[in-house]
């Protein structure tokens, strides 16, 4: 129905189980017209997992990129929400699995966590995480190769957009939030180093989105 509507991006916000069950639901998704699984993904170890989501979900997220592969969806983003003293000693390694799964893996949007509903003041001031936050562990965890310099805010790159559209001669999707909604870069990968860029002339490999 959407594709019908003529809607140019469709997603869906998932936690993957459904995705890691059925290879064949995976394909039909494909057919059916989605663009883009918005996979919740906060880590590379269990810890994080039992924490946030009471259980360790991380087979669970493997399998369902993995299924993804397999049925034909190509586009995943991976969404951790990012939680001080929890998993954002994490970014880095979250950065380097997308780009070693680029086939399929599209994008890591951070979410820095967003308290809501009854919480004390100590817990809040103890798991509270900023983009300012995520600025600095980036560049840390990425030993330099992503600095906080590299990331600008989102509407920025609907120039690039407006380009694709051009050369591709079909709509592209257009980030038009507020600049301080939050930040992103494009991230090529050659030889195992990442070269950050809102813009380039050339393209080594397919880019990594990284928005925060």
């Amino acid at each position: 129905m959407a594709r019908d509507l003529g809607f140019i991006q469709i997603q869906i916000a998932t936690n993957g189980i459904r995705l890691a069950n059925s290879v064949e639901y995976c394909r039909e998704l494909m057919e059916a017209g989605l663009h883009t699984v918005y996979l919740q993904f906060d880590g590379m170890t269990p810890e994080p997992y039992h924490h946030i989501r009471g259980f360790n979900a991380l087979p669970t997220k493997l399998r369902a990129i993995e299924n993804c592969r397999k049925g034909g969806l190509k586009s995943i983003t991976l969404v951790p929400t990012l939680i001080r003293g929890v998993n954002d000693d994490q970014i880095g390694d979250i950065i380097r699995f997308a780009s070693h799964n680029l086939d399929v893996v599209k994008g890591v949007n951070m979410q820095p966590v967003s308290f809501a509903g009854r919480i004390n003041q100590e817990d809040r001031e103890k798991w509270r995480f900023t983009i300012p936050d995520a600025f600095k562990c980036i560049e840390e965890q990425t030993d330099g190769e992503i600095t906080r310099d590299d990331l600008y805010p989102v509407p920025c790159v609907v120039p690039i957009s407006n380009f694709a559209e051009v050369k591709k001669g079909m709509p592209q999707v257009k980030f038009t939030m507020h600049p301080h909604c939050g930040a992103e870069t494009y991230i090529y990968v050659e030889n195992g180093k990442y070269i950050p860029h809102v813009c380039s002339v050339k393209q080594p490999s397919p880019p990594l989105t990284v928005p925060v």
